[in-house]
């Protein structure tokens, strides 16, 4: 009997639509209308350097601060009423979050299912270890009343960290497949650390081979897979 695999598929912004009943997509926002109930990749960086390269650093935030409603500004500011100091030293966890937060302000519009803090971000803390973005982005999801959900490259390093930082998280996306593809450091040791946690805490990053990937991911229990993020 084959097991049921509760699929998320992932949408590049070229090519965003509608969602059917009962799909569940993950995007990068872009300022389009969207389905309620999606899953949403915060921040958009490829975008946000797309706006630095034709406004500079400062028309770059001003332009994504201008897409806000009013009332959104004002929670902005609310938010870092405690934080303008660390902005204006230009500080690097703070300067991230502003743009995590604004992108978040938008997507609750959209009633998110999930909020997932990008693997640019995830894994450039890790390699910076700076645990402030973790600490930040954690205390924003528990404002508003959602998960705490990362996805990272590396799973090992990932979930070292949490505990050293003490970081709890509800779900955490992670390439895992039969071939071994971009399972870093190696697909051994990301095997081992699978085993640590809770499959229900589990995404796995998937290739296309789903038939293959079914059997190999039933011997750990998983039972939700990201598709098409590899196309």
């Amino acid at each position: 009997m084959k097991s049921h695999l509760e699929k998320i598929n992932f949408v590049r912004n070229n090519n965003i639509r509608k969602s059917h009943n009962r799909e569940l997509n993950l995007y990068f926002y872009n300022n389009r209308d969207l389905s309620t109930g999606q899953a949403f990749l915060v921040p958009n960086i490829v975008e946000f350097m797309h706006d630095v390269t034709e406004n500079g650093n400062i028309g770059a935030i001003k332009k994504k601060i201008m897409q806000l409603t009013p009332l959104d500004i004002i929670r902005l500011m609310w938010w870092n009423k405690f934080n303008v100091r660390n902005i204006l030293r230009k500080d690097f966890s703070s300067g991230i979050m502003i743009l995590i937060e604004i992108e978040v302000l938008k997507i609750l519009k959209s009633k998110p299912l999930y909020i997932v803090l990008s693997d640019y971000i995830t894994d450039l803390a890790l390699a910076l270890d700076n645990k402030d973005i973790y600490y930040n982005f954690s205390w924003l999801m528990k404002r508003l009343g959602k998960e705490n959900i990362f996805f990272t490259n590396n799973l090992p390093l990932f979930i070292d960290k949490c505990i050293e930082w003490k970081v709890e998280f509800e779900l955490v996306f992670f390439p895992m497949n039969k071939s071994g593809y971009e399972m870093n450091p190696d697909k051994s040791t990301v095997e081992e650390y699978v085993r640590r946690i809770p499959s229900d805490k589990v995404i796995a990053v998937v290739t296309s081979e789903e038939a293959s990937q079914r059997t190999y991911l039933n011997k750990f229990g998983i039972k939700r897979i990201l598709e098409n993020w590899f196309i």
